[in-house]
């Protein structure tokens, strides 16, 4: 009988990932990349005027402010907007381990983010961060489980590679 080999990453990812876990990945991303796309670009004008205005705020409560250096807005909001944009096409194209960095990075954004709004007291904005953290905290520790199973029961990507060829 004739199978179509899949590359190992994609089926791995696949057969492993729950329901809930594959729907919370394309809420994350698709969140991510609306949250990028108004903050990089200017598709939507009015959203990143907002976004620029609010990010002339962060950026004096902003972390490295305590070093020393308080950052451009517009380059603030930039790199932000850029580093969520990556992180989806890591969420969408990338292995499970890439994913699995990608959750930890995104929650280290929406730590960021839930600082910056406590400390311009914004506490209406703090919903949505929140609820971002706790989605890809539950994404990264998804891996972490299954990691553990495949190590424990022995099922590893390189044992799953020396079965398919013998």
């Amino acid at each position: 009988m004739f199978v179509a080999q899949v590359p190992v990453i994609i089926t791995d990812y696949i057969s492993m990932a729950s329901t809930p876990e594959r729907i919370l990945s394309w809420i994350d991303a698709f969140v991510f990349t609306f949250a990028g796309i108004i903050k990089v670009t200017n598709l939507l004008p009015a959203a990143h005027e907002e976004m620029i205005e609010k990010f002339s705020r962060y950026a004096l409560v902003c972390p490295s402010v305590y070093l020393g250096y308080t950052p451009n807005p517009y380059v603030y909001c930039f790199i932000v907007g850029i580093v969520e944009l990556i992180c989806v096409l890591g969420i969408i194209l990338g292995s499970a381990d890439i994913k699995h960095f990608v959750y930890g990075v995104l929650m280290v954004i929406m730590t960021g983010a839930l600082y910056t709004h406590a400390m311009v007291k914004e506490f209406d904005g703090l919903l949505v961060p929140f609820l971002l953290f706790i989605v890809n905290l539950f994404l990264f520790t998804r891996h972490i489980i299954r990691t553990n199973q495949q190590i424990n029961t022995g099922t590893t990507r390189s044992n799953q590679q020396k079965f398919k060829r013998q």
